[in-house]
């Protein structure tokens, strides 16, 4: 497929999404359900991953991706502007927490397992992860 089929073909995929990563994770989830009759699945969805808060180190992180690096070149003075609302909201959430929601989001499900007889998203347990009060960006 060109890339201008890729480009005409896209939107209409996309329905009311706003890009192409929502659509994956939305096909991954549906085809979890269709599969995942007798399993214990749980379905935990953070925001944005950020740096560790306090477990095992504080600050750490293993790589620039995402909001770290934009932290790192602010840090540094290699970026010194950026494009953005001023009503933006970063809703960055701490690995150690999401790590730790996972396991007790993992004990949860193992001990409140259900044999699902009729397949619905509802039936799925799901936990979104974010934080209390997203923070402006600037």
């Amino acid at each position: 497929m060109d890339n201008d089929m890729i480009a005409l073909i896209t939107p209409k995929l996309l329905g009311n999404r706003p890009n192409t990563y929502t659509l994956t994770k939305a096909l991954a989830e549906t085809q979890l359900v269709e599969d995942a009759k007798q399993l214990p699945v749980i379905i935990i969805r953070p925001s944005i991953v950020g740096a560790m808060w306090k477990d095992p180190l504080p600050g750490w992180t293993d790589n620039i991706n995402g909001p770290t690096g934009i932290f790192a070149a602010v840090g540094k003075g290699v970026l010194t502007n950026m494009c953005g609302s001023v009503h933006s909201k970063a809703d960055i959430i701490p690995v150690d927490i999401v790590a730790n929601m996972i396991i007790v989001a993992a004990a949860h499900r193992a001990t409140t397992m259900q044999c699902i007889q009729q397949v619905t998203a509802q039936a799925f347990k799901l936990w979104i992860l974010t934080c209390k009060r997203a923070r402006n960006i600037t």
